[in-house]
């Protein structure tokens, strides 16, 4: 009896089927056509049952808002002990469990937007050092054509004294 007693006490509010004679069920309508509607009152919650009313016994219908009924539903999951979770009811171990779960894809999210950082890093330091590398080259290879430049100048100025010594060493024992 107390089973029956119980779900009526909780300050629930539901759809309300008003029947011709006076009669009135309060219940979630489960399904509802032009000949008839289908309750599930609140009486049989403990029970697993449904009404079937045809629609010619109904006077009227006053509507649970979704508020309403959000309301109700939070009220019977915490009478049942359950808590909210990211839009879920969950038992508090489950809630626990979850949270944990969250809490180590997170740490997963960040180790690996850490790692990808570190990779990128990895990634510019090595085109700044080619990059440093290719420079030298080039300063390198500036470098060698100047001495080089000057090391031929150089042999072509030796090679001018020596042609002209040579022409007036033959024109000195040519005489």
């Amino acid at each position: 009896m107390l089973l029956l007693v119980f779900p009526v006490a909780l300050p629930v509010s539901a759809d309300i089927v008003h029947l011709r004679g006076g009669g009135q069920i309060e219940g979630d309508i489960i399904e509802e056509t032009a000949d008839y509607i289908v309750l599930k009152p609140f009486v049989l919650r403990g029970e697993a049952g449904e009404r079937r009313y045809p629609m010619d016994r109904v006077m009227m219908i006053e509507r649970e808002t979704r508020e309403q009924k959000q309301a109700r539903e939070e009220i019977r999951m915490r009478a049942m002990g359950l808590v909210e979770y990211q839009g879920e009811w969950l038992t508090p171990e489950e809630k626990t469990a979850r949270e944990e779960e969250d809490r180590l894809k997170v740490e997963e999210e960040v180790r690996l937007a850490e790692e990808e950082e570190r990779r990128k890093q990895g990634e510019e330091e090595e085109a700044r050092q080619k990059e440093q590398m290719k420079q030298r080259l080039e300063d390198s290879a500036k470098k060698f054509d100047r001495v080089w430049v000057q090391y031929l100048k150089a042999a072509g100025l030796i090679l001018v004294v020596l042609v002209v010594g040579f022409v007036i060493v033959l024109r000195f024992f040519s005489d």
